[in-house]
């Protein structure tokens, strides 16, 4: 038999104390050897192991003493000098349950065919870059580390667990896991306890990544960095998680759920939560308990199930910053946002786009949130579909885009046009209308209509005075435009106003027509003296319009036909080609006079209202008027 390197045989370790002896006998039937019930808290010989040795059986032994195929397994040992298992192939399980180690194991490129376990051990640290357990890593139940625990690019076939451990290295990373591809679930949950960042960049989880009522704490910095990371399950961080410290989980995907009730992320002074371009295959909850002091980001976000911050809390110390901010987030499923409390802070929806949304108007902060660009297809549950309400709901939007602060240029129009299509679609036809009738009204009140996009010159008086003419007449016609047809939403009101205008002309031209100050439109019939007893300048009693002797083709003077006829923009009754009001300069007292000239300006103040209104008309049926629920 050729000679073998130091520390492969049992020749190179003359003096093995009681430890050592049990742990040897052990190795030879694959028991445990219990040095001690508990993990050790001092030096002591009795329970002293030589990393050396414990490395020589962990690579089998020798020809003389053989470890048994099921592993080494030692618990309660204290194990001085450095366990250096790099670049070694160990056959089957590892396990040092309830050990300290003086100094940090070393595992770089190490592979392991069975289960490596640190259960409730205690390291300096632990260097594992790119090691491969084709089995379980534990480093749970009371397993604790003093530095950082370092398994990037390491490759796991079944869980990673964590579960009750507390890694401390405050200010630094406590466990780097970049590039980790894991087989079934990483469990970081149930006592487990963080003090430094948790990183996990490009890790490939097959199960899910399990954090419930797992601690996390980086208050200066991040307190787990999952950029990158592929979950083939859930991910949870519930029922008492906590976070101290930005949650990264940018670029995430996510097959499962993500799960975030009854949990606190604290980061006040930068984000909370960073999910850019996340894509998640279920549901996010972000509520029922839900507390998060800094920003929410899902900018980008892909979800296929439901948003729930139902019951969440969102708040940011910086009051003109984001609370959440979901810029392009993309929900296929419900966005519910009811219940909710926010203290500080904006919600950002800006080009985020939602099957349903399901809310209550008390969850919106007042005059904090962006809608700009926010699509969603219909409302769903309990969320308020009078347009009154919906109207309360735009209002609380920056003063800025909702257009109270009266600036033009910060209008935002899209969210008035989205809210009056979904009414639409949902078949609320009457509150989509008052919803188009308030955004015209609102466009005027912040100078959309009549916005003069290049002022002129303060120095130049003409052009300003020609710029001010402009906006005020083109702001004056959208309020009569409203007015008369509601911006072409209310087309019954046109025709009341007609009715309305027809019969005070009706009226009034009754009052003229018994009061003398109508005539005939043939100059013919003045100069004949067959007509003279019909004529008052000629015989005070006489009336034109009581004319009895006119020849029967000359139509009567009718009061509610001449009103009409003139009111008419097209088309002729013969009224007022056969009649009309005489000229007041020949009225014989002041009161016909004064009626002479009432009655003049009626006729051109019905025959422009005619016009307008014809051309209202017009407008309303052809699309003009844009009435897209008719």
């Amino acid at each position: 038999m050729g000679k073998r390197a130091k520390g492969c045989s049992l020749a190179d370790f003359p003096s093995l104390n009681a430890a050592e002896m049990q742990i040897l006998e052990a190795a030879a039937s694959g028991k445990w050897a219990i040095i001690g019930e508990t993990r050790p808290e001092a030096p002591s010989e009795a329970g002293a192991v030589r990393a050396e040795f414990l490395r020589f059986l962990a690579l089998g032994g020798d020809d003389e003493t053989p470890v048994h195929e099921q592993g080494l397994h030692v618990q309660g040992a204290w194990i001085t000098g450095t366990l250096d298992l790099s670049q070694a192939e160990i056959a089957g399980a590892l396990t040092l349950a309830k050990c300290r180690f003086a100094e940090a194991p070393e595992l770089v490129n190490t592979q392991i065919g069975g289960l490596f376990s640190l259960e409730g051990s205690a390291v300096p640290g632990l260097c594992a870059d790119r090691l491969n357990c084709r089995s379980d890593v534990f480093l749970r139940n009371g397993f604790t580390s003093t530095d950082a625990i370092r398994l990037p690019g390491a490759t796991i076939g079944g869980d990673l667990a964590c579960t009750k451990g507390t890694f401390e290295n405050p200010g630094d990373k406590a466990i780097i896991a970049d590039g980790i591809k894991v087989g079934g679930s990483v469990f970081m949950r149930g006592g487990f306890s963080a003090r430094g960042e948790i990183r996990l960049l490009g890790a490939t989880i097959g199960g899910g990544l399990d954090c419930t009522k797992g601690t996390f704490e980086n208050p200066e910095g991040k307190a787990l960095s999952a950029d990158g990371i592929k979950v083939g399950g859930s991910v949870l961080m519930n029922d008492g998680f906590k976070a101290q410290g930005e949650i990264r989980l940018s670029g995430a995907t996510i097959s499962g759920i993500l799960v975030c009730t009854k949990s606190t992320f604290e980061n006040p002074d930068g984000s909370a939560i960073s999910a850019d371009r996340i894509k998640v295959g279920g549901n996010v909850f972000m509520g029922d308990g839900f507390s998060a002091r800094g920003e929410v980001r899902l900018l980008g976000a892909k979800i296929g199930g439901d948003v729930s911050f139902r019951g969440g809390n969102f708040g940011n110390s910086d009051k003109s910053a984001r609370a959440i901010n979901g810029q392009g987030l993309l929900v296929s499923g419900a966005f519910i946002f009811d219940g909710v409390t926010v203290a500080g802070g904006a919600v950002d929806l800006h080009t985020a786009h939602i099957a349903h949304l399901v809310d209550d108007l008390t969850s919106w902060p007042q005059d904090n949130i962006v809608l700009d660009g926010f699509v969603y297809d219909s409302f769903a549950g309990n969320a308020p579909t009078t347009a009154t309400e919906r109207l309360a709901w735009l209002d609380k939007q920056h003063p800025d885009h909702s257009g109270k602060a009266k600036k033009p240029r910060e209008f935002r129009p899209q969210p008035w046009q989205q809210l009056r299509k979904v009414l639409r679609d949902m078949g609320h036809l009457e509150d989509s209308r008052q919803v188009a009738i308030a955004f015209e009204e609102r466009k005027r009140e912040c100078g959309v209509i009549g916005e003069i996009s290049a002022p002129a010159a303060p120095g130049d008086i003409v052009a300003c005075f020609r710029q001010w003419l402009q906006s005020r007449t083109a702001r004056g016609f959208h309020w009569l435009y409203g007015c008369l047809i509601g911006y072409g939403y209310r087309p019954a009101r046109l025709f009341w106003s007609l009715v309305a205008v027809w019969l005070a002309g009706t009226v009034l031209f009754d009052i003229g027509g018994h009061s003398r100050v109508f005539g005939p439109t043939d100059p013919q019939i003045f100069t004949n003296a067959a007509y003279d007893p019909c004529n008052p300048e000629k015989n005070p009693r006489a009336n034109w319009t009581r004319c009895q002797i006119f020849p029967r083709a000359y139509p009567a003077f009718y009061p509610p036909l001449y009103a009409l006829d003139v009111l008419l923009p097209v088309g002729k009754l013969g009224q007022q080609d056969h009649w009309a009001p005489l000229d007041p300069k020949g009225a014989r007292t002041p009161a016909n006079k004064a009626l002479a000239w009432a009655t003049q300006i009626a006729v051109w103040g019905e025959t422009l209202f005619g016009w307008i209104a014809g051309l209202l008309l017009v407008a309303t049926v052809t699309g003009l008027a844009k009435r897209h629920d008719e």
